[in-house]
């Protein structure tokens, strides 16, 4: 599936591989997971090179944000995580629905791109979570 990566290089738009309706297995997987319903968003930006996915939990305050985009500095697709909450009552069972919810994500989107958060986002423990910093120390990457 490397050859998915290297389509970005051609000025191909995200919308030649990727749709909304494979980002909305993805989200029906992340609610069989989860048990939270969430309501999917997708917005399209810069003549479909950059595209913002916004999952909100329905009835639990749950939220997975991504952004994903050609990185500038690299011939390479950036998924970024810029949120992931998801409310539960046990300490424990929260940090495995993250990990899990991660997961998920990779499953479906790491052939399209690298799977990131930038590196000033302190909200989880990323390191934790399967993540590295990058040798550029503005991203953690899924290993």
């Amino acid at each position: 599936m490397n050859d998915l990566l290297s389509l970005r290089c051609i000025n191909t738009t995200l919308s030649e591989i990727l749709s909304d309706e494979y980002l909305s297995l993805m989200k029906w997987e992340i609610e069989k997971t989860s048990g939270i319903n969430f309501i999917q968003h997708i917005l399209k930006y810069e003549d479909d090179t950059e595209w913002f996915i916004l999952l909100n939990g329905i009835e639990k305050n749950s939220r997975l944000w991504l952004t994903i985009f050609e990185d500038p500095y690299e011939p390479v697709n950036r998924i970024i995580i810029n949120e992931l909450s998801v409310s539960f009552e046990k300490e424990i069972d929260k940090k495995e629905l993250e990990k899990q919810i991660i997961k998920t994500v990779s499953e479906f989107l790491r052939d399209i791109g690298v799977i990131s958060v930038y590196s000033n986002n302190t909200s989880l423990p990323w390191e934790k979570l399967g993540f590295v910093l990058e040798e550029n120390k503005l991203y953690f990457s899924l290993k």
